[in-house]
Parts: C-alpha cells; structure tokens; sequence
C-alpha cells in the first residue's frame, strides 16, 4: 500500500510537470456578504460527485469528482478541477498540492499563483487534491478526491459470437467477463474495474472505503432476465435452444459497458400434451379428443410430443401395472420427435402418471411428468339416491327422463355396464335397459314396452351398475385409498321409486 501510494504521488508529480496549469479567469457573482465564504473546487467535467463525511477525532467533509473511464473514452479522459477565489476577484495567491498517503502530507505541487481569481488543473490522476487561497488576513483551503474510474467488460466468448465449449455443460452455463489475468486474451479485451477505492482521511490516515458496485442485468432473446453484482453468471439448466444473451453493466458511480453472446444449446426440454377422449359408441371416440387432463373410465389418451431439441425419446405411459387387460402400462421409445402415441386406454380410476425423457444429440437428458386423473363414479356413496324422485315427459327439457341425476353428472363417471328395471303398481315391467350408459343411453322417456305413454303414477325400479374400477365409497370399509387408488364397490345395486306426472 505504501508503494502504492508513492507511485501514485511520482505520477501526479510529473503530470503536474507535463501539463501546464491553466489558468480561468471568469465573472463570477456578485460579492456575497461579509462572513460568507462561497469559494470552492468545481469539476464541470466529472461524471459524478459526492461527498466523504470522515468521523472520528477529526471530522471531515471532502467532496469527490469521479471521472469515467470506458472503452469510449479510454486513456483521454482524466480528472479536471477548478478553484474559484473566495471573493470571486483577483488579488489571490492559490498554491496546488497533492496528498501523500505515505506519509499523509500535502506536497506542493507547482509554484505560487499569484494575483488570480480562478486556477485549474488538468490531466488528473487518481488522489487527493487541495487549494489553499491567501489575500491579506484571509488564508483559507479546500480539499476533493479525484477518482479515475475505469470499466471494461467483455464476454469469454469466441472470435464469431459464441459461449466456448468449456463454459457449459448439461447442468449449467457460465457467462463471464474475460478475468484481469487471463493471457490468453488480449489486454484490451480484459475485465477492468474497482469495486472500490481506499480514500484515507488526508490528516489522520484512517482508512475510508468508498464502494463501487457493480450491476450486471443480463437479458435473453428466450425472455430470461438476471440481475448480479459479479461480472458473471452462472444459468443452471441451460435453455434448449439458442439463445442470445445481452449484458448491461452499470456501477455505482455511471459508469457503464455492455456485451452479446450466444449460447449454442447441448441441451433438450422435455414436454407434451395430452389429449383425452371419455368412451362413447365403438370406434367414435377418436374424434371426441381434447385436450384435457382428468375425465371419466373408460378414456383414451393421445400424446403429443413437444420437446424441444431431442432425438431419443422414452415414454413411460403408467406408473403402475394394475391388471394384465389394462393397456396402459408400457414403455415405448422411439427417435421421432414428431411422433404422436395414441389410443391408449385407460379404464382404472386412480391417478396416472405419465413421464417423458428426453435425450439431446449431446447426450443431455430432460424429464417430464403429467398426471391423468380418472375420477371414480360417486354412485358408490348414493346408490338409489343418483336417480330422480320425479319425471314430467312432456318435452319440456325438464325432468322429461328418468336418468341418473343432470345435476350430479359426475355419478355416471366410469360406469361400465347399467342394468335397469322399471315397473308399475301392478307389477307389470314396462320399461328395462341393458348396456353401456356412454352408448347413448338418455334414460327412460316414460314410454312403456309397447311405445305407449306410461300413465301417472308410482313406479318401481331395481338397479345394478357396474364399474370400470371401484366405485367411490364413504361407508363401512370402502374409504381406503393407496397408491393413488380408490378402494370401493366393484358393483352397486339397488331399488326405489318414482313419480311419473303428466
């Protein structure tokens, strides 16, 4: 630090003995009252300013002028400042000197002068700067720091725009300033910039830290954005495609850099949609897909591919083998990244679990997992209860058939077969179905066997409803649920009545 300090007070010296002070002579305002004291040391030219407030045994205030350098203005722009006498006229003696942080002392730095109203020195280099002005009793001082504050900022990258091989990998991707160090890169190219300068009290020597942050907001044409206050970032799970990263550096004092790279993806992005189809008349089903994640047994799953940049793929269709007939569960490949899996059935009401990998031409892998939900059909809790008290078939659209309940749809979910039997007062059986409700079954109209208009009154029915899977239960010891399953009743069954009104 010592070395430091002496090297840097030779070179302000001899800057002092290359360039000339030039003198400014200007009008300036009007004499400010007695008392007043208005002089200070000004830098037009500064791109920013602020004060140091030392505390301690000997409290301080001492402006400081920051002057940027960039790659716009590197190596020509250098600390300028200028003193104006106290009263604004000529007649003063000002004397320059400069801080040596050896020995914390001003050391003159130019000879007296004499009978002026306003000095300047030019070509400034980093340190501490002081004005003393003498008119007869009046002998008065005024101290900055000059700060000379250089950003430069390039990416690692190669000689056509691209992040080099070894700054990434499947897991994540570097971007970073070229390092001060790094030879193999030319000296213009390295990164350069102080997180922040040593500005000692000029008189006691107490160390005071002026902080530099740096902002670095990266942004990608993928519309990815990061903020760090390193001149790197470290992106984990690289995107899977090419993309173009934009940096914009700022620090605390304005001082501003920007570079663009573009990463070459390795990587791959797993993904896919699924579309459902809920079962319905032999062979129509396949215009009846959507998309869609959850729905009633019976159902086929279609399955379309859209993972980004893959060539190896494997589906898992099912996380679980149930039964022998249930065609879900398999593992498919295949190297098409277009390729569309369809019809898968799936009759069993649980939760199903549906995974994709996929694998990049650079042997990155990426996985996916969706879920398709079969709901189990709530005719296990109520039985007799799904069906209507009361039909009024006079084509009205209300209560014009006797069906499991409109307004608790989701009881018909993953009924398989519906056997139904309807009887008057007397016994006599006037209506019976037998089938698959998805068939196209809408439910007794209140005709009898014989097509004639059943008349008003009371009738019976006996039910029998078979599911897919087990029916959902809340009663006796049908709660359990495990692996995703719902335990219930296989088949339900029961009777009741019905209002038939005309």
């Amino acid at each position: 630090m010592v070395g430091l300090s002496l090297y840097l007070l030779q070179n302000c010296i001899k800057i002092f003995m290359r360039f000339r002070t030039l003198l400014i002579l200007s009008i300036c305002a009007s004499m400010l009252g007695e008392g007043e004291i208005r002089a200070q040391l000004y830098a037009p030219t500064a791109d920013y300013q602020t004060w140091i407030n030392y505390t301690g045994s000997n409290p301080l205030r001492v402006r400081v002028f920051v002057f940027n350098q960039n790659e716009s203005n590197w190596g020509t722009h250098w600390g300028r400042i200028e003193a104006v006498s106290v009263d604004s006229t000529t007649g003063w003696t000002f004397q320059w000197s400069v801080l040596d942080q050896t020995n914390f002392q001003f050391v003159d730095t130019l000879a007296p002068l004499i009978n002026v109203q306003v000095a300047a020195l030019d070509n400034l280099n980093f340190g501490c700067y002081r004005i003393r002005m003498q008119k007869g009793s009046v002998d008065t001082s005024f101290i900055a720091w000059v700060i000379i504050n250089p950003l430069r900022f390039h990416l690692v990258k190669t000689d056509d725009g691209y992040v080099k091989e070894f700054e990434y990998t499947c897991d994540f991707l570097d971007l970073r300033a070229i390092p001060r160090n790094d030879t193999k890169f030319d000296a213009d190219l390295r990164y350069v910039h102080n997180d922040y300068f040593l500005c000692p009290h000029p008189y006691t020597g107490d160390l005071y830290r002026l902080s530099n942050e740096l902002k670095c907001n990266w942004e990608g044409n993928d519309g990815s954005s990061y903020v760090t206050t390193k001149p790197q970032l470290r992106i984990y799970q690289p995107p899977a495609q090419d993309t173009r990263y934009k940096v914009d550096v700022t620090d605390a004092f304005g001082n501003t850099a920007s570079d663009q790279i573009t990463y070459r993806t390795i990587n791959t992005r797993a993904d896919f949609k699924i579309f459902l189809a809920e079962d319905t008349i032999a062979g129509s089903f396949k215009s009846r897909y959507k998309e869609a994640t959850e729905g009633e047994a019976r159902l086929w799953a279609r399955f379309e591919n859209t993972s980004k940049n893959g060539v190896n793929f494997t589906w898992r269709l099912s996380d679980l083998m149930l039964n022998a007939a249930d065609s879900a569960y398999y593992l498919r490949t295949t190297t098409d990244s277009t390729a569309t899996i369809e019809d898968v059935q799936y009759s069993f009401p649980r939760t199903y679990k549906i995974t994709l990998i996929s694998e990049s031409p650079r042997f990155c892998v990426d996985s996916i997992t969706k879920e398709i939900v079969i709901k189990p059909s709530k005719m296990g809790d109520m039985g007799k209860n799904a069906f209507p008290k009361v039909i009024t078939p006079n084509n009205d659209g209300i209560h014009d058939y006797f069906y499991i309940k409109v307004d608790n749809s989701d009881t018909i979910q993953s009924i398989e077969y519906l056997s139904l039997r309807i009887y008057n007062s007397r016994g006599s059986k006037v209506y019976e179905y037998k089938g698959k409700m998805a068939d196209g079954w809408k439910g007794w109209d209140g005709k009898t066997l014989w097509g004639l208009d059943a008349p008003t009154g009371i009738y019976y029915y006996y039910f029998e409803a078979k599911g897919y899977g087990p029916f959902a239960s809340t009663s006796g010891n049908n709660t359990e649920q495990s692996a995703g399953t719902t335990t219930g009743p296989r088949k339900v069954s029961g009777k009741g009545y019905v209002y038939l009104i005309r």
